[in-house]
């Protein structure tokens, strides 16, 4: 039996449903691509040739980030986080079996920084200029079979003009390569489209396009069947059909009813997946699966954001796609705590700013339930200023996405809505971030705004009528836009959601980007036509920094500090005011600021706060969810935090002594050896009894042993400018996080931890035993 599946979709579905699919066949392999692949940074008209000898190559595994690599440096552009760009290549050869000759390939690229151009055995197979976007290329004509016969895979990539963007952005190939291999006949990439157009509590019709591809120069009578299947992989609905199917493409169209259905929402994302089946004579030639999630949502200019006929907020945070030491090649499992930290903090909701973002991050969300904000470009055809010497001071440069807008932006807007919109979380298509930005020495002409948004309107309805379009603007409420947009986006602005609503009453006004604080989320929670928030940011991200030097502080700056996280995925005090406003559970957080107040953040009704052994009474919480009291004496404060006289949650602050050990948490309890696993090792300064020192700054050493590497060490200071690659960095704020990921080979995991002035920690790490998954 041959059988063959779209690994991209296979791994987004195992991801969800958290098993195996019983019908995944390993060994007819649909393969990542991320290994052996060889490195150069620099440039030559040769490099794309296969006979090319390469072995002085840097062996490289991807996703790779060339940016993070290099040492900061003032000569650098700060909208880069003064990180450099640069041109490179990669390279990679690999061998295929005679029986595959009959075969279609791809290879997918989830994303390239940027200016990519990619051959196969010295055949161009095509550029694209944007750096954010999914693509890929049929390789079938170019291949060569049998193990005499070797391939190459070149890609060249081209961030020479590096200010290009105003954040920073990497270089290199910083998301997965696939490798896709079908029969002729096969369901195409990212060609199926489920939608849900009606939901009871008995039953939800499911509607499906499927689009079929058939390569061979020949007729083929084929079987579609179509499956519903559930998270415990039961056929809960299925549907089969023959066709006559003659050389081309074609859509089929289908309804199935799904009986008993489990909604997607915030709190239980339940997941479905339609599975794709297509034989011939009872031979299985392919297999594919689309997840998706059986939810109803509803705008409402009155009354804001229902999901599921639920009213509900939406308590969102703003998200670049990087993560510090990581750069932009951020894996799967770090993505997947840094979500974690913000939904205990009580978010609901991420908007994708201000580009398409990795595949593998909207899974999360389906999995984890958050809604989303997609986001498909910062420029149209005018460029914005990307800061060279700090964020708005004095130079700038314009080079981006905008030189390339008037041929590429259909394809990306397009690829976009292809590639994402079976997700269940997206319930927003943002055609632009501040496009009608009104102070940029670059303004956009307000009317031709107007045709530009009717024909993104257009395009995006053109592939999904299930969602509304948006677009974050600067001044909504002059914009000439906005009568062809669904959902107005405010970015800031909260003052005027009175008078704008008032003015124009049919409209549907959301929070797109917002500031952090009391009034932005009352402007919120008192105003039920207001739904939303998103506030700039949920994590601190390199790029946009401020000056390279501050003579008036003495330090130095990389990165933007916007984040209720740090780059490190640490919390912030703004982190627990900003769980106290949106966090239903009860909590309570007490720590002392630099001032010497103990500050008490809670979202209970009252606060008992002790002072060591003494209670100061109960405190009524306020509106702004903040109490503070002096602490002059430097004593121990408990808190206990109350509803309707009912003990509910409680806090410590113990002021801390001298440093005098490190103690490690590992958030995850083991490392799979899949080569992509990622297990996170943070590390805390405390005294002699257990308490945190929360200024200590203690330089630690690192070493590894075993089948893994530290590929990465955060402290989420934006000051610190030592190298990334370094192996020694100090704490922050008391903290260091290490990245380790697993290899392949068996093995014992060891991280070796040296702090001055401090005893040796060696933190063992649960591996077991490598897992044997497909990859080249």
């Amino acid at each position: 039996m041959k059988k063959t599946v779209i690994l991209a979709f296979l791994l987004a579905y195992s991801a969800v449903f958290g098993f195996e699919i019983t019908s995944f066949q390993p060994e007819e392999r649909f393969r990542l691509f991320n290994e052996g692949w060889k490195f150069k940074e620099n440039d030559s008209s040769r490099y794309y040739q296969n006979n090319l000898d390469d072995s002085d190559w840097r062996d490289v595994k991807l996703p790779h980030d060339m940016g993070v690599e290099k040492e900061f440096s003032k000569e650098n552009p700060s909208c880069q986080a003064y990180l450099p760009g640069g041109v490179c290549w990669y390279r990679k050869s690999f061998e295929l079996s005679r029986q595959w000759q009959d075969e279609s390939f791809k290879i997918l690229f989830n994303g390239v920084y940027c200016n990519s151009k990619v051959w196969c055995n010295g055949k161009l197979l095509g550029e694209r200029p944007n750096g954010f976007i999914s693509f890929a290329y049929d390789i079938t004509d170019y291949l060569q079979f049998g193990r005499e016969n070797t391939n190459v895979i070149a890609v060249r990539v081209d961030h020479s003009d590096y200010a290009d963007c105003r954040w920073y952005t990497g270089t290199g190939i910083n998301r997965d390569v696939y490798l896709v291999k079908t029969d002729k006949v096969h369901t195409k990439l990212w060609g199926t489209y489920v939608t849900t157009p009606e939901i009871t509590e008995k039953y939800a019709d499911v509607k499906a396009e499927v689009k079929l591809v058939n390569s061979s120069e020949e007729t083929r009578k084929v079987g579609i069947e179509n499956q519903i299947i559930d998270k415990r992989d039961d056929v809960r609905a299925r549907e089969k059909r023959f066709i006559d199917f003659e050389p081309g493409e074609r859509t089929l169209e289908l309804n199935l009813r799904l009986k008993s259905p489990e909604l997607w929402n915030t709190k239980y994302p339940d997941m479905y997946a339609l599975k794709t089946i297509i034989t011939s004579e009872d031979e299985v030639l392919d297999e594919y699966y689309t997840p998706f999630g059986v939810r109803d949502f509803r705008f409402d200019c009155d009354e804001g954001f229902f999901l599921n006929g639920e009213p509900m907020l939406i308590k969102g945070v703003c998200l670049h796609d990087g993560a510090g030491a990581l750069g932009t090649a951020v894996p799967k499992p770090v993505w997947r705590r840094r979500l974690q930290k913000l939904k205990d903090g009580g978010c609901n909701a991420i908007r994708m700013s201000h580009n398409p973002h990795d595949p593998h991050l909207y899974d999360l969300c389906d999995e984890m339930g958050f809604l989303v904000m997609n986001e498909a470009f910062d420029e149209w055809y005018e460029g914005k200023r990307k800061w060279v010497d700090g964020w708005n001071q004095t130079e700038f440069e314009r080079d981006g996405y905008h030189e390339h807008y008037e041929e590429w932006a259909e394809k990306d807007l397009t690829d976009m809505l292809l590639r994402d919109r079976n997700h269940p979380s997206i319930i927003l298509w943002s055609i632009g971030n501040e496009i009608d930005y009104p102070n940029d020495p670059f303004p956009p002409g307000e009317m031709d705004l107007i045709p530009e948004a009717i024909k993104l309107r257009e395009i995006v309805k053109d592939h999904d009528l299930t969602r509304p379009v948006t677009a974050a603007c600067a001044g909504p409420e002059a914009n000439v836009f906005m009568d062809y947009l669904d959902v107005i986006g405010f970015n800031y602005k909260e003052k005027l959601y009175e008078d704008v609503h008032k003015r124009y009453p049919y409209k549907i006004f959301t929070g797109s980007e917002n500031g952090r604080g009391l009034e932005p989320w009352l402007a919120v929670k008192n105003n039920d036509y207001i739904s939303s928030q998103f506030l700039w940011t949920g994590i601190d991200y390199l790029g946009e920094a401020g000056k390279w030097h501050n003579e008036e502080t003495g330090t130095h700056s990389r990165g933007a500090r916007s984040g209720l996280l740090n780059l490190a995925g640490f919390a912030k005090p703004a982190y627990y005011r900003q769980k106290a406003y949106w966090e239903e559970d009860p909590f309570v957080h007490l720590y002392q600021n630099g001032d010497g107040h103990i500050v008490c953040y809670s979202n209970c009704e009252d606060v008992e706060l002790f002072q060591g052994e003494k209670s100061l009474g109960d405190f009524e919480v306020p509106e702004s969810k903040r109490i503070m009291i002096r602490n002059p004496e430097g004593e121990n404060f408990r808190a206990i935090g109350k509803r309707a006289r009912v003990d509910v949650a409680q806090a410590v602050y113990n002021v801390p002594g001298e440093p005098a050990r490190i103690v490690p948490n590992l958030v995850e309890k083991k490392l799979v050896l899949d080569g992509r696993d990622v297990v996170h090792a943070e590390i805390y300064v405390v005294d002699e009894d257990g308490y945190p020192v929360e200024d200590a700054e203690i330089k630690i050493e690192a070493s590894i042993e075993g089948p893994a590497e530290i590929i990465g060490i955060e402290n989420g200071n934006q000051g610190d400018i030592s190298p990334y690659g370094e192996m020694t960095k100090k704490t922050y704020n008391g903290k260091l996080l290490y990245y380790i990921q697993g290899g392949r080979r068996p093995g014992d995991v060891k991280l070796n931890l040296k702090p001055e002035g401090l005893g040796s920690v060696s933190v063992l790490i649960n591996s077991g035993m490598p897992v044997d998954s497909e990859y080249w």
